[in-house]
């Protein structure tokens, strides 16, 4: 008798175990079959940025603004979009993870963003095996572009709404630092943070450079962790140059301008400083970016570069009560020429996607996007998206020195060189 008791009662707890198990597997089926159901009702769109980065958080930012606009008219082919953020904390790996759970877990059917070009150039080994498009609106290394150029079939899914560094090297040199040498400075020294970006264009600024007259005279190299400027400073000052050019991603670049101007180094400034895309830029460095010139473009100066341009940078400000950096631009720029390649194509899947996007002309807030169907890079130029040559100057005004069609000022010196 006690044994059937004790066997009965063991079968009971077995029961129970089991009902519950079922119970369980059968909550996460149900939860599996809404999310898939989800995602047939929306189309899923994965961030895939840095969140330490100014570049993304900006990214973030202009994505949610764009999306929200784009489903305020109905979505695209009845679905309304959806945002799902993985944060690669500029991290290769942490890169690869973040894309795997956004195709994964997140069922996402696009992939938009990117702030490293590092993470980028990883994560675009993924993108034919899961069969999925990847915007990237905030990164530059031309190596971006040679992947798709050379293996098509492999890379194809890589679109880039920003620039490729080999056109910034060619804005620098031909726009920004021939402006200089017309004004008389002809020795230049390159200020490069050791970076994926711009490896190759320290060759390419000291072969092109005596094109416009002229000359590359040091080559300072940096980790971007550098926290003191002086011992840089000094070597481009020890070189005699009057200009230093600056390649600058990932570094503290307030603390560099702001020991730029305490020590009143003997030479300008007139490079690439990507944090310094930024209306705010002046009162992060308490004024200390006087003087500086950059290349930028985009939205991220209240100027008319297109019909589109004046009103996001108002509509950006009331919203996140902040000016847009230059990567959010590209960013809600890049969202929706995918909503309209969608539209085109009238699919959301990959193929058609491609080549509705191959077919893209669209006229957003940095100028016309339209691909190189080669290399999937937006065409920058005058005629397309155009670079900008500004300045600080006194005041904190952020002006435009060229193109001619946008200039509100001309080049000024820092205040202690004559």
């Amino acid at each position: 008798m006690r044994l059937r008791g004790r066997q009965s009662r063991g079968r009971g707890r077995l029961a129970v175990f089991v009902s519950a198990l079922l119970v369980l597997v059968l909550i996460g089926a149900g939860v599996a079959i809404d999310r898939s159901l989800a995602a047939k009702r929306e189309f899923r769109i994965g961030l895939l940025t840095s969140l330490k980065m100014e570049c993304g958080r900006a990214t973030i930012n202009a994505v949610k603004m764009a999306i929200a606009e784009v489903n305020a008219k109905g979505g695209v082919l009845g679905r309304k979009l959806k945002l799902f953020i993985a944060d690669t904390e500029s991290s290769p790996e942490k890169g690869i993870t973040g894309l795997k759970r956004l195709v994964e877990k997140d069922k996402v059917h696009v992939l938009i963003g990117g702030a490293s070009s590092g993470v980028v150039l990883a994560c675009m080994d993924y993108l034919k095996r899961y069969n999925k498009v990847f915007m990237s609106t905030g990164v530059s290394s031309p190596l971006i572009a040679k992947k798709v150029a050379k293996n098509y079939g492999r890379y194809k899914y890589e679109f880039r709404t920003t620039i490729n560094a080999i056109n910034l090297a060619k804005s620098i040199i031909f726009d920004e630092l021939a402006l200089l040498v017309k004004l008389g400075y002809k020795r230049f020294a390159v200020l490069a943070e050791d970076a994926a970006w711009n490896r190759g264009l320290v060759g390419f600024l000291k072969k092109v450079l005596p094109k416009v007259g002229g000359q590359v005279v040091a080559v300072v190299r940096f980790d971007p962790q550098t926290a003191d400027f002086a011992p840089v400073f000094s070597k481009i000052a020890a070189s005699k140059a009057q200009v230093a050019i600056p390649l600058l991603a990932h570094t503290n670049t307030i603390s560099l301008y702001k020991q730029w101007s305490s020590m009143k180094a003997p030479f300008r400034m007139a490079g690439f400083n990507n944090p310094g895309l930024h209306a705010e830029y002046w009162k992060k460095t308490g004024g200390a970016c006087l003087s500086e010139v950059n290349v930028a473009w985009g939205a991220l100066i209240r100027a008319k570069i297109t019909r589109k341009t004046i009103p996001f940078f108002d509509a950006y400000v009331r919203q996140f009560k902040t000016t847009p950096h230059g990567c959010a631009s590209t960013a809600y720029d890049g969202l929706w020429v995918l909503s309209n390649a969608a539209r085109r194509a009238k699919s959301i899947k990959t193929g058609a996607l491609i080549k509705a996007l191959e077919r893209t002309d669209y006229t957003g807030t940095a100028g016309r996007v339209v691909f190189d169907k080669k290399t999937h890079d937006a065409l920058y130029s005058p005629k397309y998206i155009p670079f900008l040559i500004t300045q600080w100057q006194a005041g904190g005004r952020w002006v435009i020195l060229w193109p001619k069609g946008f200039a509100t000022s001309k080049f000024v010196n820092p205040p202690w060189l004559k």
